[in-house]
């Protein structure tokens, strides 16, 4: 089925709604744990602040994207449809998350 120019910007737009959501989230929760909670602390700031703030910021991706940029793709939508989902969305972003990971590193 071929898009309309419309359908095409329509879907863009909420791709860069969903992604600059999910940096926001990403940035702004990984800037507070290395802040607040884990300051001065190497593996606080470098491993575990990143880590929450990534999964974060999937969930954040994967709930916009679900209700809004998937409406026509899921055809049923109940808890387990959600978790099945989102768990097939968390394992793709494995990949960004581990080249995430390396970046931050002070090799």
């Amino acid at each position: 089925m071929k898009q309309s120019a419309k359908e095409i910007a329509r879907n863009f737009a909420l791709f860069v709604v969903t992604s600059s959501a999910g940096t926001v989230v990403d940035l702004g929760v990984h800037w507070l744990l290395s802040n607040y909670v884990f300051k001065g602390n190497y593996w606080g700031s470098f491993w575990i602040a990143p880590t929450i703030s990534f999964e974060l910021a999937a969930m954040a991706n994967f709930i916009i994207a679900y209700y809004f940029l998937w409406k026509d793709r899921i055809t049923y939508r109940g808890t387990r449809s959600f978790w099945r989902h989102f768990a097939a969305y968390n394992v793709t972003t494995l990949g960004a998350y581990a080249i995430k990971l390396v970046a931050m590193q002070d090799l």
